[in-house]
């Protein structure tokens, strides 16, 4: 019951990635959320939630944008493929690291809070204005 209630919750994530998480919490029916999973197999749950295939409405775009059913049916593939590839990646990492992956997995964290908030201060920095108020009506203008 466990394997369907995990299972059930990836194909809601194709439908919006945020239900994941509260279908499980559903299907569990109060029982924490916890008790489902080891810290390796929650990792690795968690990076092939990240990686396998985007929502509908961004596969829809990608159909859209390749005009081909197939070619987005082999992307949906690939990215689930890949998804996989790496959870097992991480599954087996975990195992090599099993003392230390809590720890690991909190270094990961706080690098990848870091990079993200670098990021998010160098975009404001340079702007992404280029000057052509055409084609935004002037609204990307920061007030200084």
């Amino acid at each position: 019951q466990r394997q369907m209630c995990i299972e059930t919750a990836l194909i809601s994530g194709f439908i919006a990635k945020e239900s994941v998480v509260s279908t499980l919490e559903v299907l569990l029916g109060g029982t924490a959320i916890a008790s489902l999973f080891t810290t390796r197999s929650a990792v690795s749950f968690l990076v092939f939630t990240l990686l396998y295939t985007p929502c509908v409405a961004a596969v829809a775009t990608i159909r859209r944008e390749l005009d081909s059913t197939l070619k987005t049916a082999l992307v949906v593939l690939m990215q689930c493929a890949v998804a996989w590839v790496v959870a097992f990646a991480a599954y087996t990492l975990g195992g090599l690291l099993d003392g230390a992956l809590d720890y690991l997995l909190l270094a990961l964290i706080a690098l990848a809070a870091l990079l993200a908030l670098r990021f998010v201060r160098k975009s404001r920095k340079n702007g992404r204005c280029s000057g052509d108020c055409a084609h935004c009506g002037g609204t990307c203008h920061r007030k200084e």
